[in-house]
């Protein structure tokens, strides 16, 4: 959490996200608070709430198994759950990846182990799973279970941002906005601001208003001309199918 002097009036705006199917609702509540270095106003934090799967019968193949340890979580019995998980993620599957480091983040079903959840998280986010790439972010913001980074929490968010992460674009705005791992740049904070403001997330367009009362007309005028663009890349591709269904695409290249 950013906590800045010259902040007297913190305003924290809670927004609730309803995840996919196959990501776990546990007891996901992950709080992502951002402020503004420029401005006496608060980068609203995000929370993540998943969707609970339904229950599937357990087959002898990955699909299955993965649907059984989802069935299991369905049913509240986590350390069943963190047992299929754990034989899928150490087979490659980055679905299961994912899913065993929000069981080891939360301490649901086996002891909370930061290390473990992060080392997980990296796994799959190593296979352009978006919403690990995500969570492996915050785990640097936050220095949890891996030495705490700005640079790193950048990196990482940038990637889930570019395969249409919405809240990793909202947290990816507050950074350069910031000038958090990353040189200042509030005309790109604006960019990322809007692509977020453009799947329906009302904390973005209340920081994309934020960053534009400072931009100067010319400004202004130039990010608007590049919002078309941003929207084009980074959320057209990832409507229709969601982010979260897929983790074969591969990551756009990084670009500052």
């Amino acid at each position: 959490m950013y906590f800045l002097s010259n902040i007297l009036d913190r305003n924290e705006i809670i927004e609730l996200e309803k995840m996919q199917r196959r990501l776990m609702a546990l007891t996901t509540r992950n709080l992502f608070p951002c402020l503004v270095l420029l401005f006496s106003a608060v980068f609203q934090p995000v929370i993540a709430e998943d969707a609970l799967p339904d229950s599937s019968k357990e087959e002898g193949d990955a699909p299955s198994k993965f649907e059984t340890a989802l069935s299991w979580v369905d049913q509240g019995e986590y350390s069943k759950a963190v047992e299929v998980f754990k034989k899928l993620a150490q087979q490659g599957n980055a679905e299961a990846q994912y899913n065993l480091a929000m069981l080891y983040r939360n301490g649901t079903g086996v002891d909370r182990d930061n290390k473990q959840s992060a080392m997980w998280f990296r796994r799959a986010a190593e296979q352009d799973v978006p919403d690990a790439q995500y969570m492996l972010g915050n785990s640097y913001d936050n220095g949890e279970g891996v030495p705490k980074s700005t640079k790193w929490a950048f990196i990482w968010y940038r990637k889930a941002a570019e395969l249409g992460h919405a809240l990793a674009q909202i947290n990816l705005g507050v950074m350069y906005a910031n000038g958090l791992g990353v040189d200042q740049d509030i005309e790109k904070a604006y960019l990322w601001f809007h692509a977020a403001a453009a799947q329906g997330y009302p904390v973005a367009l209340e920081n994309r208003k934020i960053v534009e009362d400072a931009l100067t007309p010319e400004q202004l005028e130039a990010v608007k001309s590049l919002a078309s663009e941003y929207y084009n890349t980074y959320v057209v591709p990832f409507l229709r199918e969601s982010y979260r269904h897929s983790n074969s695409r591969g990551s756009p290249p990084l670009s500052e």
